[in-house]
C-alpha cells in the first residue's frame, strides 16, 4: 500500500509540473484566462480524487495529497516570470490558491467526522437531549490528525498572504482564502482550543489596510466576524466582570469597550452577521417542530 501511494504522489507531482508550473512559465498575453480556468478545473479534479481515494483506509488526505501538492507548488511562489511582472492579476499566489484550496476543503471534510445519534440516523425525531449527543466526538487519533492538518493549512495561508502582499494581489487572494481561515478557526474549536481560535480571528480581522485606505478582505468578511461573535457568545470571557461591575470596574469597562469597538467596526465595514446561535436556540427549534407535528 505504501508503494501504491508513493506512486500516486509521484504522478501527482508530475501532473502539477506539466499542467500548472511549466505552462505558467510559458503563458502569453491573451491566454491568461484559459490557463487560469484550467487551474481551477485541476483543483476541483484533485478535490474529487481526495474524496474517492479516502475510501481506502490507508490513504491519508493530508500526507498523500495536501502535503505533496504544497511541496510541488510552493516553489512557484518564489518564481517570477515575464508575464507575472506585467499582469495585473495572474500571479503565482493566485494560481496556487485555486489549485490547493479545493484539496484543503476535501482534507478537512474527510478528517473531521461528526458522530450522529442512532435515532437520527434512522430518521427519528430528535429529543431535547440530542443537542449534546450531536456534538462532534473525536478520538485522540482524529484530534492529532486535525492538529497536523491545521498546522499545514496555517503554513500555507501565511505563505500565500506574504506572496500576495508582495505581488499586489492581496485583495484577490484574501477573498479566496477567507473561507480557509474560517476552516482553520473551526478546526481549533473542534479540538477544544478556543483561545487559539480567538488568536487566529484577532490576527485576520486586525490586519492593516492594503492601500488607498481600503480595508483588507478579512476585515470585511461576514464569515470571520460571525465566528468571532459566536466565539464570544459561547465563551464570554468577562461574564463575571459584567455581573460584578462594582467589584471589578476596570475589567468590566475593558469588556464594554471591546464590545463597542467590535460593533463600531461591523458598522463601518457594513458587515452582516449570519449563522449566530444563542444558548437555548436548539430547544426552541425542537419545541417549534414538535408543535407543528401535533
Amino acid at each position: 500500500e505504501n508503494n501504491k501511494w508513493a506512486g500516486f504522489e509521484k504522478s501527482l507531482h508530475l501532473m502539477l509540473e506539466k499542467e500548472v508550473i511549466v505552462p505558467f512559465s510559458q503563458v502569453v498575453k491573451g491566454e491568461e484566462y484559459s490557463y487560469f480556468l484550467n487551474c481551477v478545473k485541476i483543483g476541483k479534479d484533485l478535490e474529487n480524487a481526495v474524496y474517492e481515494l479516502s475510501q481506502h483506509t490507508t490513504f491519508s488526505p493530508l500526507f498523500h495529497a495536501l502535503e505533496p501538492t504544497w511541496a510541488t507548488l510552493q516553489p512557484l511562489l518564489q518564481t517570477r516570470y515575464a508575464l507575472s511582472t506585467t499582469s495585473d492579476w495572474l500571479q503565482p499566489d493566485l494560481i496556487v490558491t485555486v489549485v490547493i484550496g479545493p484539496i484543503i476543503y476535501a482534507c478537512v471534510s474527510k478528517t473531521i467526522a461528526v458522530t450522529v445519534p442512532p435515532q437520527q440516523q434512522h430518521g427519528k425525531k430528535p429529543t431535547s437531549h440530542d443537542e449534546d449527543k450531536c456534538q462532534p466526538k473525536h478520538d485522540m487519533r482524529t484530534i492529532a490528525n486535525m492538529t497536523c492538518l491545521d498546522k499545514c493549512i496555517v503554513g500555507i495561508l501565511k505563505a500565500l498572504n506574504k506572496s500576495s502582499q508582495e505581488n499586489g494581489t492581496a485583495e484577490l487572494v484574501e477573498l479566496l482564502t477567507t473561507p480557509l481561515h474560517a476552516i482553520s478557526v473551526a478546526i481549533s474549536m473542534a479540538v477544544r482550543m478556543a483561545d487559539k481560535a480567538q488568536m487566529k480571528l484577532g490576527y485576520a480581522l486586525s490586519k492593516g489596510r492594503i492601500h488607498r485606505g481600503v480595508p483588507s478582505m478579512y476585515a470585511m468578511s461576514s464569515i470571520l466576524w460571525s465566528q468571532l461573535i459566536q466565539l464570544r457568545i459561547t465563551f464570554p470571557a468577562y461574564t463575571s466582570a459584567l455581573r460584578y461591575e462594582h467589584m471589578i470596574p476596570s475589567l468590566a469597562k475593558e469588556s464594554i469597550t471591546s464590545h463597542q469597538d467590535v460593533v463600531s467596526r461591523l458598522s463601518e465595514h457594513g458587515v452582516i452577521l449570519h449563522s449566530i446561535v444563542l444558548p437555548g436556540d436548539h430547544q426552541i427549534t425542537l419545541s417549534t417542530k414538535g408543535s407543528k407535528d401535533q
